[in-house]
């Protein structure tokens, strides 16, 4: 059946082979290249950073990635390595939390991160893991096009 597609999603060009994975050590070049350039890209001086200025920023470190020789690599390939990696993380340290958090008495166990991980994870806030604490929203109701109050998040039965 044709889906009226290209069909080009769905197959690899003939002829062309698939683009090689990151190397250990372009990762390595990637973290220490975006963790030194943090605050530039995404941190506290980003908002006064022209999108030039950030892309001309990607451009070096995608240069500096490409010096090894192992593969080319575009300035969209390796900012989407960077999420990757940050998304990746992001999950290895949420279910740690939620091992962490579970019944059943003991120590939680301790999580290993290799030193690429442990650079990453200074870019990351605990609230982007953890959440926002005790908070429970399954009991909210929002109905429909109400914004909550505060006065939503008591709960009935405690006095106030």
């Amino acid at each position: 059946m044709d889906t009226g597609g290209s069909g080009a999603e769905d197959e690899e060009e003939p002829g062309r082979a698939k683009k090689a994975r990151f190397t250990e050590r372009e990762t390595e070049i990637l973290v220490e290249e975006v963790t030194q350039n943090y605050d530039h890209l995404f941190g506290r001086l980003a908002d006064s950073i022209p999108l030039s200025a950030k892309h001309h920023i990607w451009q070096g470190i995608t240069v500096r990635i490409n010096g090894l020789g192992v593969e080319y690599r575009s300035v969209p390939e390796v900012r989407k390595k960077w999420y990757d990696c940050r998304r990746r993380l992001k999950a290895k340290l949420a279910k740690h939390k939620e091992s962490a958090r579970r019944t059943g008495g003991g120590p939680s166990v301790a999580m290993r991160m290799l030193w690429v991980e442990q650079k990453i994870s200074k870019t990351i806030h605990p609230d982007q893991t953890e959440g926002i604490g005790d908070f429970d929203t399954d009991n909210l109701d929002f109905g429909p096009g109400l914004l909550w109050t505060t006065l939503d998040l008591v709960d009935s039965s405690e006095d106030l």
